[in-house]
């Protein structure tokens, strides 16, 4: 008698603490749905300001170190091909993570 009381109590509180973890995971999901999901298109695009303006600084500080004179042909030039190698590193890069998976 007192085992079937302990599987009887066993049971329930399986069961409600089963009910507990599925109801606190609906309500993450709900969360996330409401509150998260919309802010991510903005978070992302933001990330990508913040890269594009650091790649850019780093290119205007390359340019300078290398002696070019801001605001000259040979600047906007060594600008230019910095942008245009970055942009080959990143494609390459993309293809080969793509071709990962």
């Amino acid at each position: 008698m007192r085992s079937e009381r302990f599987w009887t109590l066993t049971s329930k509180v399986y069961d409600e603490v089963h009910l507990a973890l599925w109801a606190c995971a609906i309500a993450f999901a709900m969360f996330f749905v409401v509150f998260v999901a919309p802010k991510l298109p903005a978070a992302q695009a933001k990330a990508e300001s913040q890269r594009i303006l650091r790649a850019m600084s780093e290119n205007r500080q390359l340019c300078e170190r290398w002696g070019l004179k801001p605001g000259s042909d040979a600047h906007a030039r060594c600008l230019l091909d910095l942008q245009k190698l970055r942009t080959e590193i990143r494609n390459q890069t993309e293809e080969q993570n793509d071709s990962l998976f």
